[in-house]
């Protein structure tokens, strides 16, 4: 009677264990199916970050929204990645691995191009456990790290819209800056931030015609990016400044950029400089110049 029992009890819980099986199966080939579904449009691939965030680990929820704080880098360190991996865990997780891929300016094809770096990220999205197939996470994924460049003007910094919404075309010969190749122009739709310096001091003059130059009092120099040196990008940035009547300056755009972080490190450190302001006459007069930042690895 007693191994009669014994031999119930075993063949119930095998009974379970087949059931539990089977249940089981089906999810974890739904997980893979999910993977095999998303690799072609993400595996090996670039994509852009929204947010430029700097941080090599991020977390979003089943809405795109990130969760807890994460820094805002800039966007030719930030903004692009190369997917390396990617993986759905039995708790909805989805896991995707990457490097970071720094946009530098080519100044013989007159744009930015990518050059993938060793610095790598880890973004985590949580799924929504109800999803059936790959369409609603494509769609999530979009809000994430999405396929095309998305990132509305008035979160890019203003020396930075003409590059990135504006034209590109190659400069006239005997143009102003004869050592400029390439020259942006951007439409009324996002005015660079010397649209808002000119409401801000009177019309600034050129030098020459009784226009002195002004002079560096104070300088800071700028610190080379990590970015910049893991793929070997030094050179010369030129950015359009005024220095106004006080010998503060104010940067109005980026005349010849580098990229991988360098610009905004120019950017930064001009923005501390002093001077001895340009004279019209004996008086101080505002004054647009072209500032050149060197970047050269020692």
């Amino acid at each position: 009677m007693q191994s009669v029992e014994h031999a119930s009890q075993f063949q119930r819980a095998v009974v379970c264990v087949t059931l539990l099986l089977l249940f089981a199966t089906p999810v974890r080939a739904d997980r893979r199916q999910l993977e095999d579904a998303l690799k072609p449009a993400f595996q090996n691939k670039i994509v852009f970050l929204r947010g430029f965030y700097s941080d090599a680990n991020l977390r979003f929820d089943s809405q795109g929204n990130l969760i807890g704080t994460a820094t805002a880098g800039v966007w030719t360190v930030n903004s692009t990645l190369l997917i390396t991996g990617l993986n759905v865990d039995r708790y909805n997780l989805l896991t995707l691995k990457g490097k970071r891929v720094i946009n530098v300016f080519d100044d013989d094809k007159g744009r930015f191009v990518n050059l993938t770096s060793n610095s790598r990220v880890q973004i985590a999205v949580e799924l929504d456990p109800g999803w059936q197939d790959a369409a609603p996470v494509l769609t999530l994924l979009e809000k994430v790290i999405p396929s095309a460049f998305v990132q509305p003007a008035d979160t890019v910094p203003d020396y930075w819209r003409c590059w990135l919404y504006g034209h590109t075309t190659r400069s006239k010969e005997g143009g102003p800056w004869k050592s400029v190749k390439w020259q942006c122009s951007l439409d009324q739709v996002a005015q660079p931030e010397a649209a808002k310096v000119a409401a801000d001091v009177s019309k600034p003059f050129k030098v020459g015609h009784g226009v002195t130059p002004p002079k560096v009092l104070y300088r800071v120099e700028p610190t080379f990016t990590q970015a910049a040196r893991d793929v070997h990008i030094e050179g010369i940035t030129l950015l359009s400044v005024i220095v106004d009547k006080q010998g503060e300056p104010q940067v109005t755009g980026i005349v010849r950029p580098l990229g991988a972080g360098l610009d905004d490190q120019a950017i930064e450190s001009v923005r501390k400089w002093r001077f001895a302001p340009a004279t019209r006459n004996g008086e101080p007069v505002p004054v647009e110049v072209l500032l050149e930042v060197n970047y050269h690895h020692e």
